[in-house]
């Protein structure tokens, strides 16, 4: 800990005594000058402080009173007292009014100036550090209580899928049956061939909603996520279903995917995850109500040892603030409809993964991710190595 990353602001309106300060302190601390209890007020409205360190015989306005309107304004700033007078009335003020923490008696010596310096230096610095371990359990009990939440989806979500799936083939029944009776006409044929479609469509989702839940639930209980062989065609096809009517409400969706299958090992799962949170964030960056002008585009690429999934919109964009914060838990700029866990998300699992998250981006115009992920994933400790989450 550098004592001069800490500023001490001394307030003195005698010009000598503020010499004489400067000339013993200035060397090992920073120091910034007042001779008033405006002028220190002023000074702290722009700059950090760490210290204030103020003669008590002011005129007009005490040092008391100024370490009192600290405390109101700025109350992690350390307030220390200079005084030449044994007044136990005004000792006992400055406690009570101020919560003053060290007094120092005149004249003073430049070793107990300094002490009380460096103990008043390392009280700002210890009350930072706890300022921001609280700030982190806050964090994490919100982060805790999602995790709850979100396990408590997952673990819903599995409800309805347990009616979903009978009806699906109640369903696929039915239309088989009128299928098979040879109705004359032709429309309702077509019609027929349609639903059928349609339901495989909805059981394929279906299905893809309980590859999501299972692996989201390992993933809250910590338990390994398993992996196998997958042809990421299909796995980003799966992500495209399950956010298409989301995306076709907000721009025209345009789809490139390489015309061999993309084989690699990773957790199916963890992968449509990953997609379907970067789609449904294109999306979000589009206002409703242009849907002709704007465009969202995934495109999968395939090399030797990797794979790249870009998603690309014609949004709102991010500005180079925000690109800063995106992946940051709760962070969003989509006010009360975000959660600021999608892109958080993301990241969580392109880390997992081993893999690079690459953003262009420019307000107004729109925003690239590109999803870099290597194609062999990396071992998993002995006795992880599970099925695959189907």
């Amino acid at each position: 800990m550098d004592p001069r990353d800490y500023p001490i602001l001394y307030v003195d309106d005698e010009r000598a005594n503020r010499v004489v300060m400067k000339h013993n302190m200035g060397r090992e601390f920073t120091l910034l000058m007042a001779e008033s209890a405006d002028q220190a007020l002023q000074i702290m409205s722009g700059e950090p402080v760490a210290v204030l360190l103020a003669d008590q015989r002011m005129p007009h306005v005490t040092g008391v009173d100024l370490a009192e309107q600290v405390l109101q304004r700025y109350p992690d700033v350390v307030r220390v007292i200079i005084t030449a007078y044994s007044d136990l009335e005004a000792t006992i003020d400055a406690i009570n009014r101020a919560r003053v923490n060290r007094f120092i008696k005149k004249p003073w010596t430049r070793e107990e100036l300094v002490a009380v310096m460096m103990e008043s230096i390392r009280s700002y610095h210890n009350g930072q550090l706890i300022k921001k371990l609280q700030d982190r359990l806050m964090q994490l009990d919100r982060v805790t209580a999602v995790a709850v939440m979100a396990s408590a989806i997952a673990h819903d979500l599995r409800q309805p899928l347990a009616y979903i799936e009978p009806t699906l083939d109640l369903l696929k029944i039915d239309v088989e049956y009128l299928i098979g009776r040879r109705l004359p006409d032709l429309q309702v044929r077509e019609r027929l061939g349609c639903m059928k479609d349609a339901l495989g469509d909805l059981g394929q989702g279906v299905e893809k909603f309980k590859v999501i839940s299972t692996t989201l639930l390992k993933s809250l209980k910590n338990q390994p996520v398993s992996t196998d062989v997958v042809d990421l065609n299909q796995v980003v096809q799966s992500a495209v279903v399950i956010t298409r009517g989301t995306l076709i409400r907000r721009a025209q969706f345009q789809m490139e995917l390489p015309d061999e299958p993309v084989s690699m090992v990773a957790s199916e799962g963890r992968v449509i995850q990953l997609v379907v949170n970067l789609l449904l964030n294109a999306a979000q960056a589009i206002p409703q109500g242009a849907v002709m002008t704007n465009t969202i585009g995934l495109m999968l690429t395939a090399a030797e040892n990797q794979v790249t999934i870009a998603v690309r919109d014609t949004g709102c964009g991010i500005s180079p603030e925000d690109r800063e914060q995106i992946f940051t838990p709760f962070f969003t700029t989509k006010g009360p409809s975000g959660s600021g866990l999608g892109l958080a998300i993301c990241k969580q699992i392109v880390d997992e993964m081993q893999g690079t998250i690459d953003i262009t981006s420019a307000e107004g115009e729109g925003s690239v991710f590109s999803i870099t992920l290597p194609r062999q994933a990396r071992p998993a400790p002995s006795g992880e190595q599970g099925q695959p989450d189907r």
